[in-house]
């Protein structure tokens, strides 16, 4: 009975109903735990209390007193189990927190999410992010691409330098059409700003003239935060502003293959409080996805440089060769004979077998440039369509969301990404190149070790204690990504496959384009021209490495030419070296073009095969999309003997052309 806690509820329920809930609140408060086993006892007891009882839980309308009752003008209640006095921590914090901060939190999460998403535009700087990392901005990324090749070709086993990528970048960024929507909508305004600023002096009659002698016009809302009018267009140069580049070699990407333009390592800074969303992680999302698109940037700019140069080596003569040849053979004709053909050839000056050749490479050239642009348009729509629905449905819509909420959304948003355009999870690729340094990994490093006082790392303290159950964590770990990876693959484009497309594509590209800077070498001088007018060495359509270089055999033949001053004889011995030198030449630069064929060929019969077992152009009718189009390719010729599991290419496109095969 000297509980105080008791004796303050006595006298609130003698109180009037204002001062009873307020002297309740004081009570509960005030009161200690008491210190003695039978007072805690008498407290905790379940016996009935007729002749004390406490200030009813449930709040009803009635305390006892000495078995009498004392109604209470309080508002009726659910009944409570039990009394919130005796009821454990989480139940009392439930019933009396939880709405209140329910509530806090839901007003704070529509406040982040207004001020993020509609003042300071998080979903169109993201837009701004995609267009220039996805490669939406085509000028861009096609004027990187060339710089990047030219840079390479001309200096092969030497990586890019940073201060060489940064001018690339600069120049590329000049006058592109991310910086020209922006110069233009901001001429535009401020044109109308100060149109206004005009107008509003001309009616109060005192106009505000600068320096220079003109109305001075007064900016509308350029900077980061609240009141930024400029749209679209002013993220994109924020985006562009804060670009960062350096050299990374040996940069790996995670698809098994290394390219030359992986080098090149393009991260983005993200004002805040964008940042709060547009993580480290995810800026090295973006980086990764701009490396790939990068690789396909330059393999169909090595193949357009390639297709130009093959078409003004050979002029009209390989169109005729190629061009209606289903007309003459519905009309009973050979294929390449005829008058227009035969007119070109002599006019021209190559032998037939040199045009058999240069109509096969325009083949496997028109090919490979077709299917690396259907992998393009494939990676363009995906990314614009599938991916970026997500996240403009989530950021965008009319539910608000959390912090957490936006960033998963952002997260999941680049990992579509990164799936689409066949790039591993961020995990398996390792650090982030852009972002190590020493002192940050020792930190790293030195804080995951020290968590007990012994000296143990908790990493290896719960190896020690606990193997079996990591053993078996790891393996159901290993077991479920194995099962996604598996599910994964089924329903997106071999990576692999598409990476060895890429590489012998361009390898083809480059090689043919020696190949032909040979051919009008040849052609333009006096003492060679009657080279590709007289039959090859190799009288093949594909010839031959030999084991030796030709090359190398000619050179000798020519160093043991006896030196003579004057006459017929030795002049005419001279030009006969030359030209077997240069036929040798010829010879051999096509041998390593065919080796480029071949190679491609191979890749490109894998691909189909892959197509074919996704169910891409597997049947009549299906030949809708972007894949089935690029199926369509991969059966046509020259590639029908790849995707029949054949392999003499060579043989069989000398047989339609009528062809003797035979090596010389």
């Amino acid at each position: 009975m000297g509980d105080p806690r008791v004796a303050r509820r006595i006298g609130a329920a003698c109180t009037p109903p204002r001062r009873a809930a307020a002297a309740a609140a004081v009570a509960d408060a005030q009161w200690q735990s008491p210190q003695h086993p039978h007072e805690r006892a008498l407290l905790a007891s379940d016996r009935r209390r007729d002749t004390f009882d406490a200030l009813d839980s449930n709040n009803t309308c009635a305390v006892t007193f000495d078995g009498r009752d004392t109604s209470m003008s309080r508002p009726r209640r659910e009944p409570l189990s039990e009394d919130l006095a005796y009821a454990p921590v989480g139940v009392a914090v439930q019933t009396c927190l939880y709405g209140t901060v329910l509530a806090q939190y839901r007003l704070t999460t529509r406040a982040i999410w207004h001020v993020l998403v509609y003042e300071y535009r998080l979903l169109q700087y993201c837009e701004a992010l995609r267009r220039f990392f996805f490669c939406e901005a085509g000028d861009v990324a096609g004027a990187l691409a060339d710089s990047l090749t030219r840079r390479v070709e001309a200096r092969p086993h030497v990586p890019p330098s940073t201060a060489e990528l940064r001018a690339m970048l600069d120049e590329a960024l000049q006058g592109c059409s991310m910086v020209a929507a922006a110069a233009a909508a901001s001429i535009a305004r401020q044109r109308s700003d100060a149109a206004a600023s005009v107008a509003a002096a001309a009616r109060s009659g005192d106009a505000v003239y600068s320096d220079g002698g003109t109305a001075a016009p007064c900016s509308g809302g350029g900077g980061l935060g609240r009141g930024l009018s400029g749209g679209s267009s002013d993220d994109a140069v924020r985006v562009v502003q804060l670009l960062r580049v350096r050299s990374v070699p040996r940069r790996n990407l995670g698809t098994g293959s290394y390219f030359a333009s992986d080098v090149l390592y393009v991260t983005s800074q993200v004002p805040r409080p964008l940042d709060a969303v547009i993580t480290p992680d995810s800026l090295r999302d973006y980086a990764d996805v701009f490396s790939l698109l990068l690789r396909v940037c330059c393999a169909a700019s090595v193949l357009t440089a390639c297709w130009s140069r093959l078409n003004a080596a050979t002029g009209l003569l390989v169109a005729l060769e190629l061009g209606g040849d289903r007309r003459r053979r519905c009309h009973g004709h050979p294929r390449g004979g005829g008058g227009a053909a035969a007119a070109a050839a002599t006019t021209a000056g190559l032998h037939p077998l040199w045009q058999k050749r240069l109509a096969i490479a325009r083949l496997w050239l028109q090919v490979a440039s077709h299917v690396v642009g259907l992998l393009r348009q494939h990676l363009q729509v995906e990314l614009q369509a599938q991916c970026w629905e997500g996240l403009a449905s989530a950021l965008g819509g009319p539910t608000p969301q959390d912090l957490i909420q936006m960033r998963e959304a952002h997260f999941r948003y680049l990992a579509a990404a990164r799936e689409v355009c066949m790039l591993p999870p961020r995990e398996a690729c390792g650090p982030d190149p852009g972002a190590i340094s020493p002192a940050r990994t020792s930190a790293h490093a030195g804080s995951g070790a020290q968590t007990t006082p012994s000296g143990i790392g908790k990493n290896q303290h719960q190896q020690q204690h606990h193997p079996h159950q990591q053993q078996q964590q790891q393996q159901q770990y290993y077991h479920h990504n194995y099962q996604q990876q598996q599910q994964q693959q089924q329903h997106s484009l071999p990576g692999p496959l598409l990476m060895d497309v890429l590489q012998c594509s361009a390898a083809l590209a480059g090689v043919l384009r020696r190949a032909l800077t040979a051919l009008e070498t040849h052609a333009s001088s006096s003492s060679e021209s009657t080279v590709l007018s007289a039959q090859p060495r190799q009288p093949t359509v594909s010839p031959v490495l030999s084991a030796v270089s030709r090359a190398v055999q000619a050179a000798g033949a020519l160093a043991a030419v006896p030196e003579v001053t004057g006459g017929d004889d030795s002049e005419k011995m001279w030009r006969d070296s030359v030209a077997d030198m240069a036929a040798n030449d010829l010879d051999e630069l096509w041998a390593h073009v065919v080796v480029c064929q071949g190679r491609l060929g191979r890749a490109l019969g894998a691909l189909h095969g892959a197509l074919r077992r996704m169910g891409a152009g597997g049947g009549a009718g299906e030949g809708t999309g972007l894949l089935s189009e690029m199926a369509a390719v991969l059966s046509s010729e020259p590639l029908c003997m790849f995707g029949s599991g054949r392999v003499g290419f060579g043989a069989d496109l000398a047989r339609k052309h009528g062809i003797i095969l035979s090596v010389g």
